[in-house]
């Protein structure tokens, strides 16, 4: 007989003050009324290069060094040992934090993701272990990932088209988001923009199910690359809305602030 998991929902009562997650990265929070709401969506979004991944990353180490928060990094991209080594440039030792049980890695594969099955795994992993924070990174893999020919076969001899195919997928993606939000955990997405394209994700879904949707962006000035940020939507947080320039350190990130 198959062990039952109790799923608690996250309840606030009237006139309770909001929980925050620090991400303490240096004039972030200040932006966000001290952080991320606890057991909220969170979308960080933006083209490749815009510093997104390593500015989660930051985070990550910070809520496990500072916090000693139990941390799940689910990567459709880089795979573990690169994660590490780039955090090793920073003094994020994320080894330790693996043998010391608070962060933990999985490599999932966007071709055979998010069937019910799927769904049902990853919510007894995220409640089992005891996870506080789950990072998808990056959500755009799972929405922009292309139709294999093994799943076209097995669709064709079921009777459902390529179509039929990529709209079920996305529901199944929907109905995942839909679960995790029930779910006393507070989620990092990582989504890709496309210049030119409309829209600040790939797939609109994920900007209206997520409780917050931060932008990152760069350019070029005198041979110098600017990055920068901007939180356009958070629930339940007064923000302002300005881009702020922020830089890599040795250390980590850094947010210029513009007083406004």
């Amino acid at each position: 007989m198959e062990e039952t998991i109790e799923f608690k929902m996250k309840k606030r009562k009237k006139g309770e003050k909001v929980e925050r997650l620090h991400t303490d990265i240096p004039g972030f929070d200040e932006l966000i009324e001290g952080g991320f709401t606890v057991g909220s969506v969170n979308v960080l979004t933006g083209a490749a290069g815009s510093g997104k991944s390593i500015w989660t990353q930051n985070m990550v180490a910070n809520f496990i060094r500072n916090y000693k928060m139990k941390v799940l990094y689910m990567s459709f991209e880089q795979p573990e040992w690169e994660i590490i080594d780039q955090g090793f440039q920073f003094g994020w030792d994320f080894q330790a934090m693996i043998d010391e049980g608070l962060l933990k890695f999985v490599a999932l594969d966007s071709q055979e993701l998010f069937d019910f099955q799927q769904i049902d795994d990853i919510k007894k992993l995220i409640v089992g272990g005891g996870y506080q924070v789950v990072v998808f990174d990056s959500v755009s893999s799972v929405y922009d990932s292309p139709i294999s020919s093994t799943q076209i076969l097995n669709s064709a001899d079921r009777g459902i088209t390529p179509q039929t195919f990529m709209e079920i997928r996305r529901a199944n993606i929907t109905a995942f988001f839909n679960m995790i939000k029930n779910l006393v955990v507070t989620v990092i997405c990582i989504a890709q923009k496309v210049e030119g394209k409309p829209g600040d994700t790939t797939d609109n879904v994920i900007e209206f199910k997520g409780d917050s949707l931060t932008l990152f962006d760069f350019v070029e000035v005198a041979e110098q690359i600017e990055r920068t940020v901007r939180v356009k939507k958070m629930r339940k947080t007064n923000i302002n809305g300005v881009t702020h320039t922020f830089e890599f350190t040795q250390n980590g990130v850094v947010v210029q602030r513009k007083e406004v």
